[in-house]
C-alpha cells in the first residue's frame, strides 16, 4: 500500500475497528481510506489562533461594521498551511453576505497582524466560514420560551374555571 509521502499520525480503518479509537478524522487517499489521529499540537495551534484571530478582529473588523463579529473557532490543516476561521455575525445593520465579503478583503491585513503575533513557520492562509450556530440555538431557545408561555396561560385558563 502507498501511503503518500508526509501524512503522519496514522491509523488504518481495521485498526480504527479493532481497537475503538474514538475522536479520529477521515482522510482519502484514492481507493485508501486513512485516520488520522487529532494532534495536541495541532490543536493548541487552533485554540492559539482563535485567542489572536480574536484579538485582530477586535481592532482590524470591528470598527469598520455595525454588527458583532466573533470568531466561533478554528480549524486548520495539518500542514499548518490553511485554516477555516468559523465566525458569527450578530446584528441585522449589515447584512451577512457583506460582512462575508468584507472579511475576505481583508483577509491579507487580518494574516498579517496574525503573523505578528503568532510564531509559526507559515502563517496559515485564512478562510472564513460563516457559523450559524448561536442563531439557530437562540431560535429554539425562542420557540421553547414560546412554547412555555403557551402552557402557563394555558393553565392559567384552566384554573379559573
Amino acid at each position: 500500500m502507498d501511503i503518500p509521502h508526509g501524512v503522519a499520525n496514522l491509523c488504518f480503518v481495521q485498526q480504527a475497528k479493532t481497537n475503538k479509537l474514538a475522536n479520529l478524522s477521515e482522510r482519502h487517499f484514492g481507493a485508501h481510506i486513512l485516520l488520522i489521529m487529532p494532534n495536541d499540537r495541532l490543536l493548541r495551534v487552533n485554540e492559539l489562533l482563535l485567542r489572536e484571530l480574536g484579538n485582530v478582529f477586535t481592532r482590524v473588523v470591528s470598527p469598520a461594521v455595525p454588527v458583532l463579529v466573533t470568531v466561533t473557532g478554528v480549524k486548520t490543516a495539518i500542514d499548518l498551511r490553511d485554516a477555516t476561521v468559523f465566525v458569527s455575525i450578530y446584528g441585522k445593520a449589515m447584512p451577512k453576505p457583506e460582512v462575508m465579503a468584507l472579511l475576505e478583503r481583508r483577509r491579507a491585513l487580518i494574516q498579517s497582524e496574525l503573523a505578528k503575533k503568532v510564531i509559526l513557520k507559515y502563517t496559515p492562509r485564512l478562510h472564513f466560514k460563516l457559523d450559524e450556530t448561536a442563531e439557530n440555538a437562540d431560535r429554539v431557545m425562542h420557540i421553547l420560551n414560546e412554547l412555555n408561555l403557551d402552557e402557563e396561560q394555558g393553565d392559567g385558563k384552566d384554573t379559573s374555571k
